[in-house]
């Protein structure tokens, strides 16, 4: 016990310390606050795992070609069956699972990336893990991929997804990407077209694209009510 607790010291001291480097002197509410309440679903799921309350999937290699797709959709049906989810909530699971990989199959170039589910409870989430671009060639070849695609209207959310994939993949800093909360506020101003068709955009309760130390993550957190 006293382990796990020196564990979770650890863990809530470095995230501290990281949203102070990254963020200080900067607006208190967008970019320490938001961060902050945004990355509690993970240390919660973390802290708990400590005490052996969190259930892991094991971790299935994808990429953008397709492979992989049918054995993370099949990992999603079981970790939610043997989370004892009514059927319906089982489907919706799937349903999530095959529009993440939807976004994968069009990122630009030639990624792979890693797919793994947790869940708590009822409390799950739905992680895509890849590194980086370091490579200078791909690296500039992404970027001139996103400059031409920033003169375009995005065609979905998925686009809007993919792009914000994208730039997490050049960036140079540890950030937050993209936020849902973020993308419902903009959708009700009428700027993104396509929304209304979006498995993620009406069913998630949360999805996120960060950065942190070269790897790049999307996170769809989506709870069951008891």
């Amino acid at each position: 016990m006293k382990k796990a607790d020196e564990e979770s010291r650890k863990m809530i001291r470095m995230l501290v310390n990281r949203l102070i480097v990254l963020y200080a002197g900067i607006s208190w509410d967008k970019n320490v606050l938001k961060p902050l309440m945004q990355a509690s679903d993970d240390l919660r799921l973390r802290l708990k795992g400590l005490q052996g309350n969190l259930v892991k999937s094991g971790i299935i290699r994808i990429d953008n070609q397709g492979n992989g797709f049918r054995e993370a959709t099949e990992e999603t049906m079981s970790m939610a069956q043997n989370g004892k989810l009514k059927r319906e909530e089982c489907l919706r699971l799937v349903l999530l699972t095959e529009e993440i990989l939807s976004m994968v199959s069009i990122v630009t170039g030639d990624m792979k990336a890693e797919f793994w589910i947790e869940h708590i409870s009822r409390q799950y989430q739905l992680h895509v893990s890849t590194r980086s671009l370091r490579n200078r060639k791909q690296r500039r070849q992404m970027k001139k991929t996103i400059a031409l695609k920033n003169g375009e209207k995005p065609a979905g959310f998925l686009a809007k997804l993919r792009s914000a994939f994208e730039g997490a993949m050049v960036s140079d800093t540890d950030r937050v990407c993209f936020s849902l909360p973020d993308g419902r506020e903009q959708d009700t101003s009428g700027q993104w077209d396509g929304f209304e068709r979006s498995i993620l955009f009406h069913m998630a309760d949360d999805v996120r694209i960060t950065t942190v130390g070269g790897e790049v993550r999307m996170t769809v957190s989506k709870g069951f009510a008891e």
